[in-house]
């Protein structure tokens, strides 16, 4: 059986916390209890050079997971 994942908080809440600026684009990514590891997660991704985090829409499959 493949693993799971959840997606307990809003994205808009993910960018309060990691201090995402509210003009940056952000996935439509409803929360989820069971989300399968084939569907997307929000990722934030920190850019050293600019010194900014994005959220970024991400397929996360481990090597062996399915």
């Amino acid at each position: 059986m493949c693993g799971r994942a959840r997606l307990s908080s809003d994205v808009s809440e993910i960018k309060l916390v990691f201090g995402i600026p509210p003009e940056r684009p952000t996935p439509n990514i409803a929360p989820s209890w069971n989300v399968a590891p084939t569907d997307p997660l929000p990722v934030v991704h920190y850019d050293a050079k600019v010194g900014q985090r994005s959220l970024e829409k991400k397929v996360l499959v481990a090597h062996g997971s399915c």
